[in-house]
């Protein structure tokens, strides 16, 4: 453990993914948030968007969506959307690393 680094309790907050099938990014953001070991509740997106409702966020944000329930200094609550602001927002705060994803094309050399 480094000095600075943060240890996180995931007893002391709730924190929820909501997903829509239909969205390449949502399962790109559940395999990040596993490989990292990040604790999280999913809950899938029903056709009418109740749950984007019931949890506060805006009309058009888009999917996936991360609650951070919590009231703690180690791990502030937030409201983020989108994959490329949820994997950033948790890099940032020092609970997930940095990763690399690789695309068929790149796998294969064209």
């Amino acid at each position: 453990m480094t000095e600075g680094s943060i240890t996180a309790d995931f007893n002391s907050y709730y924190n929820l993914l909501i997903v829509v099938p239909e969205k390449l990014e949502c399962y790109e953001t559940v395999a990040v948030l596993n490989y990292f070991g990040f604790p999280f509740e999913l809950e899938e997106e029903n056709m009418f968007g109740h749950s984007r409702k019931d949890m506060g966020f805006a009309k058009d944000a888009e999917y996936p969506l991360l609650l951070i329930d919590s009231n703690t200094e180690e791990m502030p609550a937030c409201e983020v959307t989108s994959k490329d602001e949820i994997i950033k927002h948790l890099s940032r705060i020092g609970l997930i690393g940095d990763y690399k994803t690789h695309s068929a094309y790149e796998k294969i050399g064209l």
